[in-house]
């Protein structure tokens, strides 16, 4: 079943109000009213995928990624990385549910013979079985939805051929807004970028330089003598010392060894990229 495969769904005045694909008496998806979707793949900065491009492809900015981890004894924690995001407009009829279609705020998806989900807003509901009201779950596909964020151009490839081109969403007359990132997310972005570009080329007599609040004796600034597995010993003229990754500030250690960060390229082809908290 594919996502076209919906039906209207009404308010208590008659108006339609989104479609909405039921698949069980306790379990519903709702779908914009469109037929189609604006669908963001990240991708890692750090990744051939970064570096993918494709006619069809509307929109592109960069973006903090925050992946969710589950830890035996710590439980539930969170990481950050830079990415792109790349947003491709597909219509619903090439959009494919996957097994049950059941995924409780990851709605599994095909789309180009690639497998997916798309992550959206999920929470329970009143849902209504022969007129008797009964408590269920409903998935949110919003018009401008996030699948996963990957590392191959593989995906991305099937993703790019079943979507508009930029020509067909003009003809529609399609347009949306993308938020981009404020000050202090770029100023976290771009240290996350240097980490990603720095971290793999260090070696022995490169400088580093630690974040705020870390200091060895007064100094802040040392060169490497070692590079181990998790951390770095390093010199200051007159002791060594270990430093472990999350201690340093990557974006001034580019800096340091002549190495230049750079925002990626930013555009959106059916809007505007406006900045967070900016309403202008």
């Amino acid at each position: 079943m594919n996502l076209s495969n919906s039906t209207k769904a009404y308010d208590k005045d008659g108006n339609w109000t989104h479609n909405v694909i039921v698949l069980n008496p306790k379990y519903e998806i709702r779908l914009p009213k469109d037929d189609y979707l604006a669908v963001v793949v990240g991708a890692l900065t750090d990744s051939p995928a970064a570096s993918f491009t494709h006619p069809n492809m509307v929109a592109k900015i960069a973006r903090v990624e925050n992946f969710k981890h589950y830890h035996s004894k710590r439980g539930k924690f969170w990481t950050t990385k830079a990415g792109l995001d790349m947003v491709f407009v597909i219509p619903m009829n090439k959009i494919e549910l996957v097994g049950d279609g059941m995924g409780y705020s990851y709605v599994p998806v095909s789309i180009g013979g690639q497998k997916t989900s798309l992550n959206v807003s999920g929470g329970t509901i009143d849902l209504f079985h022969f007129d008797e009201k009964i408590s269920g779950w409903g998935d949110f596909v919003c018009q401008l939805c996030h699948t996963q964020c990957i590392r191959s151009k593989k995906f991305l490839k099937a993703i790019a051929s079943a979507s508009l081109s930029l020509d067909e969403c003009k003809q529609l007359g399609l347009s949306f807004d993308i938020t981009s990132m404020d000050e202090s997310e770029t100023k976290e972005y771009m240290g996350l970028m240097a980490a990603a570009i720095v971290r793999p080329q260090i070696r022995p007599g490169w400088r580093i330089k630690l974040g705020n609040w870390y200091s060895w004796q007064g100094n802040t600034e040392f060169t490497i003598s070692q590079v181990v597995r998790r951390h770095y010993r390093c010199d200051d003229g007159y002791s060594s010392v270990r430093v472990y990754p999350k201690h340093i500030n990557w974006l001034e250690t580019a800096a340091l060894n002549h190495i230049a960060i750079t925002l990626p390229e930013t555009f959106n082809l059916l809007g505007a990229c406006k900045q967070r908290g900016n309403v202008a």
